[in-house]
């Protein structure tokens, strides 16, 4: 969000949803399920499906959560340390787990898979990008917070992955 009167970012960060994520998470859980229907019929094949969509959207509930708490904290870091967010805003479309950081220095992407626990965070700036587990992402978040605001107001080439 932007606050048009200060220019400056009021600390909120929207919370995406990935409808092709939940939409692969639901055609697997189909096919899962679908296989036991020659076993244990239709009722079995039901519950089945509920149990792992359900367990699906739960592991994209928790991973958006973590990629939540990630840009959130490296925007934080990012404002406390001089390098002027404005804005955290999703990228266009809604329909993936993206948000554009917007700094005096130009825009960072944060993006990631947010399906936990294979949950993984890219953070991108200017062409140089760096991926890795959201989990190692959020151990070490102060370091990564660190390193990238050295890359986006020195310009340097600095991967931390």
């Amino acid at each position: 969000m932007h606050d048009q009167s200060t220019d400056r970012w009021d600390g909120s960060v929207p919370r995406p949803v990935d409808l092709r994520l939940l939409a692969v998470v639901g055609g697997l859980a189909a096919l899962a399920a679908s296989v036991n229907v020659p076993f244990g019929g239709l009722p079995l094949a039901v519950v089945a499906f509920g149990m792992l969509a359900t367990g699906g959207v739960l592991a994209h509930l928790r991973g958006r959560h973590r990629l939540h708490r990630i840009t959130s904290g490296l925007a934080e870091r990012w404002d406390e340390d001089g390098t002027g967010v404005e804005a955290v805003e999703l990228a266009a479309g809604r329909t993936r787990t993206t948000w554009v950081v917007r700094t005096a220095a130009g825009p960072v992407t944060i993006s990631g898979l947010a399906l936990a626990p294979v949950s993984k965070v890219a953070i991108e700036w200017r062409g140089t990008t760096d991926v890795l587990p959201a989990a190692d992402a959020e151990d070490r978040l102060d370091t990564l917070a660190t390193s990238w605001f050295r890359e986006v107001t020195d310009g340097t080439a600095t991967v931390t992955g």
